[in-house]
């Protein structure tokens, strides 16, 4: 037999027997998937979504190693080496998919080339917690890894072809194999709006194309820009606020601060300065809470603050992920040039300091007297979040670290023992009221939560109990319970959440400052899964202003984002209640939209780095995504826009935007 025909046909063998690995990997990822997320799994679904993609990839892999695999034909001796060499990449690669099925079985995210972004510390800090309440599955994978291997290595190396015509026709059918994955290279998957959710549109992505898909596109993408692109591209942002005042081009965020004091009528004035007091709920959605016309609320109690204070039912995050909330709520800043935020921007690889400088209403409070407090149960230097937050000149700083252990049950002696995000809800209010006798009027307390974080696990047993659930939803719903079939863990917490909330309003309204204090009480960003074809449910969290000092209660149907906040609360307290504001400002946000019907105006980015197929910005009523630009309509539905022109006029003010992003926080032109 022709030894370039056998050794040909050796390669196509160890090609399907890694594809049956890759195989191997997704059954056991199905048999062990969150069926509360996505209960429509059938055959159907496995084969249209999963089987001949990963297989498609397996000869994708083929593809791109084989020209390197043609030049170790030449000798007997070369040939054993590049098999062998052949096996090891694809040894690899069963290993890389193990790992990366396993991290979304965890965390119920595609991992990305956002990997290399963190620090060894929390990336062992993810998969610790990750893991804690998953262990059963985990040596699942550690036993899949030598499986494969042993595949690639052992059973190929025991197919023999010894007819010579079936070895030639095997090489044949294998390149005609090759030709149609050149032809149809780009085919690789189904885009989102294929999906029941965003959680199946994971499951039926090729987890290993994925991420090598990513990396690649991280490692290629080198965008430069002359001054004049910088300047061109500074002006085309400029020239999309037709009402705001830009004070230059050099800092091209700077513009006069927004006076329209829109939250001014629904309260009292007074000289007296209000204490503010932020609640930042983690995984807070509007998919379970809240007045939104297609939410099934399990937060009576959230709902019962709504309907007493002002609410938006069409309010919206500007990131998928914890680190975005603190710069866009406080700060109202850009991305950052990172997928991981302005959190995680490193301005010492460009000048002496870890941010550019910028101002924010915590730094603004703090020049008008107030004393403030940050009160996080979790690990404070996780995503840069303790580095932020003291830049805004915060006076008390409390993370898992200076928790007080003893009063309050720490993680590290929780059972069963392991990795947990922290202290719970309850502790988290315990801690705040034990610290506000350190906190004189007026001052300002952001309390940022932990119980809805994936995996779950900070919740007592008893709030995952079956029965007490049971009780829960039937006192909620009265009838058809549509939550019978979901996670006893996500259900206990978002309950457990739910009375800590409740805890600490009413231990709160026993003071005597209740009365001149403004609660804020919002999502840090969507939840559960259940994405159901709108891009922008990811998004779609409550945003609750309560307060004694509110003179009517009013539902607003208009869009805003966390970027909106500050400047509007800067308007409130400045025109209401006194205090003095820079007459400028850098705020992306242009103030919340107290309008009754609905209308989206704003234009803002969302996580406009993020690789995992979430929207990138909001221009008006227009939303850029991967699949494309979409209208938004009344309840945030969506509709696809097929216009070339109102496609290209959305492109083009967000590749503005991402050069403007990139000039303020590499050359430090965010703020004088």
């Amino acid at each position: 037999m022709n030894p370039i025909i056998k050794s040909i046909s050796q390669y196509f063998f160890v090609t399907l027997i890694g594809g049956f690995s890759l195989l191997l990997i997704r059954f056991v990822e199905y048999f062990l998937i969150d069926s509360s997320l996505f209960q429509n799994l059938n055959i159907l679904f496995l084969w249209k979504y999963n089987i001949h993609y990963d297989v498609f990839f397996a000869f994708k892999f083929s593809l791109v190693f084989f020209p390197c695999y043609l030049l170790f034909l030449f000798t007997p001796k070369l040939q054993r080496i590049g098999i062998q060499l052949y096996k090891v990449f694809w040894s690899i690669l069963i290993t890389l998919s193990c790992l990366l099925t396993y991290f979304f079985l965890a965390s119920k995210y595609l991992l990305s080339e956002v990997i290399f972004h963190y620090t060894w510390d929390e990336l062992m800090h993810i998969i610790s917690i990750d893991s804690n309440s998953k262990n059963g599955f985990l040596w699942f994978f550690y036993l899949l890894i030598p499986i494969g291997i042993f595949f690639i290595f052992y059973i190929s190396s025991k197919i023999t072809l010894k007819n010579k015509n079936v070895a030639l026709g095997t090489s044949i059918l294998f390149f005609f194999c090759l030709l149609i994955i050149a032809k149809n290279w780009k085919k690789d998957g189904k885009e989102l709006s294929h999906f029941e959710n965003q959680y199946a549109y994971y499951l039926g992505t090729c987890k290993a194309n994925f991420f090598l898909s990513s990396c690649i596109h991280a490692l290629t993408e080198n965008e430069t820009f002359t001054s004049k692109d910088v300047t061109k591209a500074i002006i085309t942002y400029q020239n999309a606020f037709s009402k705001r005042n830009f004070t230059s081009i050099e800092y091209p965020l700077i513009h006069d601060a927004e006076e329209k004091n829109v939250l001014g009528p629904y309260f009292v004035k007074s000289s007296k300065k209000p204490n503010i007091v932020f609640i930042i709920s983690e995984g807070l959605s509007a998919g379970f809470s809240g007045l939104h016309p297609t939410t099934k609320s399990l937060t009576p109690f959230v709902d019962s603050l709504a309907k007493k204070g002002l609410y938006w039912s069409n309010f919206l995050s500007n990131c998928n992920r914890t680190f975005g909330v603190l710069p866009n709520v406080f700060g109202s800043l850009p991305n950052g040039t990172l997928e991981r935020g302005f959190m995680n921007f490193n301005g010492k690889d460009f000048y002496n300091q870890q941010y550019p400088n910028h101002t924010s209403l915590l730094r603004e409070l703090s020049n008008n007297g107030y004393k403030s407090a940050f009160i996080y149960g979790g690990w404070g230097d996780f995503d840069n979040m303790k580095s932020f937050i003291s830049h805004q000149n915060i006076d008390l700083l409390v993370e898992q670290a200076n928790f007080d252990s003893i009063k309050y049950l720490s993680p590290w002696k929780r059972k069963p023992k392991g990795f947990y995000w922290g202290y719970d809800d309850h502790a988290l209010v315990g801690q705040w009221f034990d610290k506000l006798s350190n906190l004189k009027s007026p001052y300002v307390s952001v309390l940022l939560t932990l119980n809805m974080h994936e995996p779950y696990s900070i919740t007592p047993k008893r709030y995952t109990n079956k029965t007490f659930i049971q009780k829960r939803l039937q006192k909620i719903f009265k009838g058809k319970n549509p939550y019978k079939d979901n996670d006893p863990l996500v259900l206990g917490s978002i309950f457990y959440y739910e009375d800590a909330l409740k805890k600490l309003i009413y231990n709160y309204q026993k003071r005597k400052d209740f009365n001149n204090t403004i609660f804020m009480i919002f999502g840090d960003h969507y939840s559960f899964a259940s994405y159901l074809n709108n891009p922008l449910d990811i998004y779609h969290i409550p945003f609750i202003i309560y307060s004694p000092l509110i003179k009517r209660s009013k539902t607003f149907e208009a869009v805003s984002t966390h970027q909106d906040i500050a400047p509007s609360i800067s308007a409130l307290l400045k025109y209401n209640f006194g205090l003095k504001f820079p007459v400028t400002n850098h705020y992306i946000g242009n103030g919340l939209d107290t309008s009754s019907h609905f209308q989206s105006k704003k234009i803002v980015p969302f996580n406009a780095y993020n690789k995992n197929n979430y929207p990138y910005y909001l221009f008006g009523k227009y939303i850029l995504t991967d699949e494309g630009v979409f209208e938004i309509k009344k309840n945030l539905h969506v509709n696809k826009i097929t216009s070339p022109m109102i496609i290209k006029m959305v492109k083009k003010h967000f590749n503005s935007y991402k050069v403007v992003d990139r000039y303020v926080c590499e050359k430090n032109k965010l703020w004088r």
